[in-house]
């Protein structure tokens, strides 16, 4: 018989959650999240290392014990009072300090905004020099373009003579959290949360007014009153500024949908004023897209439409001219929209005020398309990412301009250029960076959450996933940084007692976590019949084997359920919503019995674990603010489907209209920064450059590279390991901690959703080339080294 496992090591953390739930680390800080194991890594390279060494064990015990949270305890985001709305404006600090640590390094005081272009520029030349001197990392100077962020002149958003990108790493670090497998939010509460932590970064202190207008109209329309204006900034524009004011109450109660529809009716009516003379817009309308319901009315004007199927809404039909025009309208059934700002579908004549378009404005933008190749979307290099293809301009040799067979090409990089626009014209700058990452994490969270519902329909995998989270759940490790900042705790406090145990099981000697558990599910295959599925749930037996049944989940010989009754209400509610959960497990060879039964008989069934169910249904309410999003404000709708469609993740492609769309955490690694807000991890991450801000997986291949320890790299580092850890502070056991064995990055597991995005770029033949991919400074972002 086995020895029982050993009981995982005793961290000074609170006890273990009764809702299932695991503790987020978020001890935010400028850069994203602070570590003081980098501290402590410092701290015993220094001559007075048992002094330094004792107060790191300190430092790193406090760490642990005050700074992790459970999310989904942490009250309404939206009540000023509460702990979640304490982490939200913690992380606006953090960013707020960041910006301004990035335009000091970038050149750039707060105090010299008004400086002239050309001194500005004067400026951030000399400091990319003084940078290029002092950081030996840095290897080549082909990077300038890509470390400063890049692009055409993209603005405060994106990095031009105005200053660096605006990078919100804490609220990545935060926003992962909240969305997390293991980590999130209550999916009730997963919307809240979206919003808070995007209203937030509203800055009130804009340029024209239009937020604190915008704002003003908010909150007469919700019944608020008037605000006065200083009030009304200082609930954003103050994020150290004493919570649980009357202000703060009323700023948070306004819903980010209602915000973004406002900030787009304000930017229609200035454009086109109330007497049809306003500012010259900027971007291009977007057709009215009103999707039909049943007994809606449709109306028909054979002068203006393309054919018979193109029709206006009763609204736009009625705020546009048809006189003298044959019409007719008819009732609708669901489905259909309305056409009103189409060209290809209605003249731009017959179309309302709202959704006409802008003939100077279209034709700006088909000129400046005609001025750039076409290009593919989100595959990076020019023009907001895109990499261009090998067509010639409009009236090119070879035509293809005008080919249709590139209309796919020509239609994507129109809306591309149209999203950037509007970005930048139409959102305040640091609204669309908050906006960027909050909708970045929502769109990986789903993406998670569709990759773990595939995985549980093959049983190579979903062992593995499904043990490796169990692990990380009774350890509350939900990263592996967590390992190596609570090894480092008891190896302090109880050096005897580290040893983490195998991943549990669900027997005996390694039973899983408490509420953790196995849910077998049932799909609908449109193949076999009623008879066949109950047959293969119930098996008729005698009631002493049916408790036979109930107390051995191996034991599938009786079925899977006790009664008929129960096997034919499955059976019609798979068949009515698609999958329904058969049997919940506490072991995995149990779950693995179940499975088998049901695959035996032909049946499509899966396996999922308790997070894995929390996750989908986060994912329902977050599709739901997404969706939402995308009919409040053009823009917002753009940087969506910008997160859905570009593969690169934190390079050149994730960036439009200046705002980068970052769809995991992005920080300086957790082994160069510490909780110290005199660190000098800046030296080496200078905080205005794109590429000072990895993920975790990019984290830790540099930390591999640095010390010559990287697979198919060794030997071949850029710098020597001594000057790397010199350079950055970094220990280079820090990811020994980290128990084994470790499951790869999800990204490369089988499900056909995870591949998306992954394939390896090619890094070129070493030699300096315009095709090689350039290599990051510190770490080639974006490819696989």
């Amino acid at each position: 018989m086995s020895s029982p496992a050993p009981p995982p090591p005793t961290t000074p953390t609170s006890s273990a959650s009764s809702d299932g739930t695991v503790p987020a680390y978020l001890n935010l800080v400028p850069g994203g999240v602070g570590y003081p194991t980098a501290a402590a890594a410092a701290s015993s390279r220094d001559a007075t290392a048992a002094a330094s060494s004792s107060a790191a064990a300190a430092t790193i015990t406090n760490a642990v014990q005050n700074h992790y949270h459970r999310l989904n305890q942490a009250g309404d985001p939206t009540r000023p009072s509460s702990k979640a709305d304490g982490l939200i404006r913690l992380a606006l600090r953090c960013d707020t300090t960041l910006r301004e640590m990035a335009l000091h390094s970038y050149g750039l005081d707060d105090g010299s905004d008004e400086a002239q272009p050309n001194e500005k520029k004067k400026k951030k030349t000399t400091k990319k020099e003084e940078h290029e001197e002092s950081n030996t990392i840095t290897s080549t100077s082909a990077t300038d373009m890509e470390m400063d962020g890049g692009g055409d002149g993209d603005g405060a958003n994106g990095g031009s003579d105005d200053g660096p990108p605006i990078l919100l790493p804490s609220l990545s670090v935060l926003s992962e959290s909240a969305f997390g497998t293991l980590t999130g939010v209550a999916p009730h509460s997963a919307k809240k949360w979206a919003n808070a932590m995007v209203m937030s970064y509203l800055d009130n202190e804009d340029e024209d007014g239009a937020v604190r207008a915008v704002m003003e109209q908010c909150r007469l329309a919700a019944g608020q009153g008037p605000t006065a204006s200083s009030t009304s900034a200082s609930a954003s524009a103050s994020p150290s500024s004493p919570s649980g004011s009357g202000a703060e109450e009323e700023e948070e109660s306004i819903d980010l949908t209602t915000v973004l529809r406002a900030l787009h009716s304000h930017y229609l009516t200035k454009s086109s004023g109330p007497d049809g003379s306003g500012q010259t817009p900027t971007v291009p309308t977007r057709p009215c897209g009103y999707v039909f319901r049943r007994g809606d009315i449709a109306w028909n004007c054979r002068t203006c439409q393309s054919d018979s199927t193109c029709v206006l809404c009763d609204a736009c039909f009625r705020e546009s001219d048809h006189t003298g025009h044959e019409v007719f309208f008819h009732r609708t059934s669901p489905g259909g929209c309305c056409d009103c700002g189409d060209v290809e579908a209605w003249r731009v004549e017959g179309c309302c005020p709202r959704h006409r378009p802008r003939v100077d404005v279209e034709e700006a933008l088909r000129k400046k398309m005609r001025l750039s190749e076409p290009t593919v979307l989100g595959a990076g290099g020019e023009g907001d990412g895109a990499t261009t293809v090998e067509t010639k301009t409009e009236g090119g040799e070879d035509g293809r301009s005008d080919d249709p067979d590139y209309e796919a090409v020509r239609s994507s990089n129109r809306s591309r250029m149209e999203t950037a626009e509007s970005i930048r014209s139409l959102l305040p700058p640091r609204l669309a960076a908050a906006l960027g990452v909050v909708i970045g994490t929502a769109v990986q969270s789903i993406v998670r959450s569709v990759e773990g519902s595939a995985i549980g329909s093959d049983p190579v995998q979903w062992e593995k996933r499904w043990t490796d989270q169990a692990r990380r759940v009774r350890d509350e490790c939900p990263t592996d940084e967590d390992y190596v900042l609570k090894s480092a705790a008891i190896e302090d406090t109880a050096p005897d007692s580290l040893q983490w145990p195998a991943a549990p099981d669900g027997t005996a000697d390694n039973p899983l976590p408490p509420r953790f558990r196995l849910h077998l599910r049932l799909h609908n295959d449109d193949v076999h019949t009623f008879e066949e599925v109950i047959n293969a749930l119930h098996v008729p037996s005698s009631p002493s084997n049916r408790r036979r049944m109930s107390s051995d989940e191996t034991d599938t010989s009786n079925g899977l359920v006790a009664h008929r009754s129960d096997a034919d209400d499955m059976t019609h509610h798979v068949d009515s919503d698609g999958q329904v959960t058969v049997r919940t497990y506490t072991t995995l060879v149990g779950a693995l019995a179940g499975y088998r039964r049901l695959k035996s008989r032909g049946l499509h069934c899966s396996v999922v674990s308790t997070p894995q169910v929390e996750s989908e249904l986060r994912s329902r309410a977050l599709l739901a603010w997404l969706a939402e999003l995308c009919s409040a404000h053009p823009a917002v709708g753009g940087m969506v489907v910008h997160a859905l469609v570009a593969v690169d993740d934190g390079g050149k492609a994730s960036e439009i209209g200046g705002v980068r769309i970052w769809r995991e955490s992005r920080s300086v690694p957790s082994w160069a920064i510490g909780d110290d807000a005199s660190a000098n991890w800046p030296s080496a991450f200078p905080p205005h450059l794109d590429t000072s801000f990895l993920s975790r997986e990019e984290a830790e291949r540099l930390h591999a590279i640095g010390f010559g320890t990287f697979d198919g790299a060794a030997g071949s580092t850029m710098i020597a390991p001594a000057d790397f850890a010199a350079k950055t502070g970094a220990d280079s056991t820090f990811y020994a901690r980290v128990p084994q064995p470790r499951l790869p990055s999800e990204r490369y597991s089988k499900s056909p959703h995870a591949l998306w995005g992954t394939m390896v770029l090619s890094q070129g033949d070493g030699e300096a080339s315009d095709t090689a991919v350039v290599p990051h400074p510190l770490l080639s972002n974006g490819s696989v080294l």
